[in-house]
């Protein structure tokens, strides 16, 4: 995520993965044992806000905002 990123949410995994989200337009997964980080961009004109993890580890954002 970028450095000027402000976290706006974070989950743990049943997996013990570590999903956050950026006040803007990315989020990470994180791998808690090896520290690899996978990034996304949401869609554009859209920004992440907020996320939550399911017992299946499926990510879901309480909100997406933006226009599109």
């Amino acid at each position: 995520m970028p450095a000027t990123s402000a976290e706006a949410g974070a989950a743990i995994g049943p997996d013990n993965t570590l999903w956050v989200t950026a006040s803007g337009s990315s989020m990470a997964k994180v791998d808690t044992e090896t520290l690899d980080v996978t990034q996304y961009a949401a869609p554009a004109g859209r920004s992440f806000y907020g996320i939550t993890v399911d017992r299946d580890g499926k990510s879901w954002f309480p909100r997406l905002f933006g226009q599109g």
